[in-house]
């Protein structure tokens, strides 16, 4: 698993990827940078859209500073693209991985056009 830790207080931090065809997105899982004590708050507020559609809003848990995966359940829509915007005040996003979990048959049709992340600030 990789982890990314990122900060543009000016735009916001942000993480997408986009399909060259629809694909239906069942759910998705953000997984949240645990290793450095730091960057664990920072999932907290991160927005999840599937389209232009918000689909959920993480919220980090202080009691439970460990907690890696943070599922985000809308139903199956269809789309292409998904995309994470970072929701700390200070404009900083840590996170490890996206997960999407699809509808097979939706998968095979699509391959990933563009896989991008704010990297303007990138720290690891």
């Amino acid at each position: 698993m990789s982890c990314t830790h990122n900060v543009n207080p000016l735009n916001g931090t942000w993480w997408s990827v986009l399909f060259s065809t629809p694909v239906q997105v069942d759910k998705i899982i953000v997984w949240n940078r645990v290793d450095k004590s730091f960057a664990t708050p920072r999932i907290h507020n991160v927005k999840v859209y599937i389209g232009g559609d918000l689909c959920g809003i993480l919220k980090y848990d202080p009691s439970n500073p460990n907690q890696g995966a943070y599922p985000v359940d809308c139903g199956i829509r269809t789309t292409t693209n998904v995309t994470v915007v970072g929701g700390w005040t200070d404009g900083y996003m840590a996170l490890c991985e996206v997960q999407l979990l699809f509808i097979k048959s939706s998968f095979w049709c699509a391959r990933i056009l563009r896989y991008q992340m704010d990297v303007s600030a990138l720290q690891l």
